[in-house]
């Protein structure tokens, strides 16, 4: 297993460790993502070979072998940010920009990568006004994390919301605006794909990774991703809320609320705490925050999200599907489900 999370404050020789990603773990085969004891180095070598690929545009190439290479590539690259408070320094624009015979060239391609975040975040955002090695990134994130999609799965973009480096250089609206975009690319890949096990696995396992990010100790990476899970994802595949899998994790997590959120009035639960983890099919864990005001905010959010699945399973799914549902439902001895029965179902 590897340990994921974010902790805007960490610095680059913590970001070294995956220990920066804080006490959440998950299974890199699970959900996709690649991390390594080295993982600032390990960015840094993915980035540089990235900012070849999209600065000298090789992208654009309409040779499929070409793309399927790039998409075997993107499928191994790591979350490209690695939690240092310097996101990036001058490197390949700064040093083409120093030859001059280059300027024009260089300036035409800053232009286009440009006008491509400008088609993303749909004139809602100034894109002239930040620096060139910041639209180079923002394309590098783009074009690996879209090649990604086609590979059936979007997991690592919530680990761009809570950066150091992003919110150091105040670029979170930014690459809010990218990942939002990309996202909307996988349900579009989604859709266009045939019906397939591999399709109904990777709309599951992103429905159980988006539901442990609403756990998550960061508020912004909760609300993105509840949003993306509800009116997006549900939203789509209605029959998500209803699948077996599906209910059966938002349920368990609901029941494991309960022990572990309480109504004292102190400020912050004790640290450490080994019985404050919720886990997921015995896949991955999350370890809850602290803070009193935020593990009440994620409990509020997973009991809207189990109580509007009730509603929908009990309203909308097949009358074969009842019984499968009564049955998870019976499993839990819960006064919170109890009470989510009695209004929703």
């Amino acid at each position: 297993e590897i340990e994921l999370s974010g902790d805007a404050a960490a610095d680059a020789t913590a970001a070294a460790n995956p220990s920066y990603f804080g006490h959440n773990q998950y299974v890199a085969d699970e959900w996709g993502i690649t991390l390594k004891n080295n993982h600032a180095q390990t960015v840094a070598m993915f980035r540089e070979f990235w900012n070849q690929i999209i600065f000298f545009d090789f992208v654009a190439s309409t040779n499929n072998e070409y793309k399927i290479y790039l998409q075997t590539i993107a499928a191994v690259t790591p979350v490209l940010v690695s939690g240092s408070s310097t996101l990036f320094a001058g490197g390949l624009i700064h040093e083409a920009l120093k030859n001059k015979s280059n300027s024009l060239s260089v300036h035409k391609q800053i232009t286009a990568m440009r006008s491509t975040l400008e088609n993303i975040m749909h004139m809602k955002l100034d894109v002239h006004s930040v620096s060139p090695d910041t639209v180079l990134f923002l394309n590098v994130v783009y074009h690996v994390e879209s090649f990604r999609v086609y590979s059936g799965t979007a997991y690592g973009l919530a680990h761009y919301l809570n950066d150091a480096g992003v919110q150091r250089m105040e670029l979170q609206t930014y690459v809010e605006a990218v990942v939002d975009y990309v996202f909307d690319r996988y349900l579009e890949h989604m859709y266009r794909s045939k019906a397939s096990s591999e399709k109904l696995l990777s709309l599951e396992g992103h429905t159980e990774y988006l539901l442990a990010m609403c756990c998550h100790r960061a508020s912004r990476i909760r609300t993105k991703c509840h949003s993306w899970l509800q009116y997006r994802l549900v939203a789509t595949y209605p029959f998500l809320q209803w699948r077996p899998k599906c209910l059966a994790n938002v349920l368990d997590v609901v029941s494991k609320l309960e022990t572990l959120v309480d109504d004292v009035s102190t400020e912050l639960y004790a640290t450490n705490d080994e019985h404050s983890v919720i886990t997921f099919n015995n896949k991955f864990s999350l370890d809850l925050p602290e803070d009193r005001k935020s593990r009440a905010e994620i409990r509020s959010i997973v009991l809207e999200i189990a109580g509007s699945w009730l509603h929908s399973a009990w309203t909308l799914a097949p009358t074969e599907m009842m019984s499968v549902i009564a049955h998870k439902l019976s499993l839990y001895q819960s006064p919170l489900l109890s009470s989510l029965m009695y209004t929703q179902c």
